[in-house]
């Protein structure tokens, strides 16, 4: 890549990061203060600055967050829901984020998004199938070791599987 390329590309990836951060904090949010509590505030504006996304230690699941500089304090916004924190130092509005996201998960606990009960019911392969398919791997161990050849195991995986489908049908 030539330095041109570079820049060009890290300005659009600056500006997509300013995109995301403007459109993320638009409308009511949520807003924690450690005197007063949970209240529903307008959404922090951020100033026009270099801006990037952080992920949110100490909270299961480290969540995104903006930080930024506003109305000479800072403020912290949750990405994923309309939370935000604001601080006189950026650790104090990251601290007070961190607190909100954790009373807002106990009281809101999130829904999972992985489906609870199999979507398929897979049917066994016949145990000569699996056979074949040990020796295959033993065989590729053997010629070549893992790293050597590690992109064939997959096709190897992928062949026995097929072979599992065509039997069925």
């Amino acid at each position: 890549m030539s330095k041109a390329l570079r820049r060009a590309t890290w300005a659009a990836a600056q500006q997509q990061r300013a995109t995301d951060l403007l459109a993320s904090c638009s409308g009511p949010c949520l807003t924690w203060s450690a005197h007063g509590g949970w209240g529903v505030c307008a959404s922090a504006t951020p100033e026009i600055a270099p801006t990037k996304r952080h992920r949110l230690l100490g909270v299961a699941g480290t969540p995104g967050f903006w930080v930024f500089p506003w109305e000479g304090d800072f403020a912290a916004r949750a990405c994923e829901v309309r939370i935000q924190a604001f601080g006189a130092t950026a650790r104090e509005a990251v601290d007070a984020l961190r607190a909100a996201v954790r009373q807002h998960r106990k009281q809101f606990p999130q829904e999972h998004s992985r489906p609870t009960t199999p979507t398929s019911n897979p049917v066994p392969l016949r145990s000569e199938s699996h056979l074949r398919y040990a020796v295959m791997v033993s065989l590729e161990l053997q010629a070549h070791g893992f790293w050597k050849r590690a992109w064939m195991f997959g096709n190897i995986a992928r062949e026995h599987l097929a072979s599992g489908q065509r039997a069925r049908r």
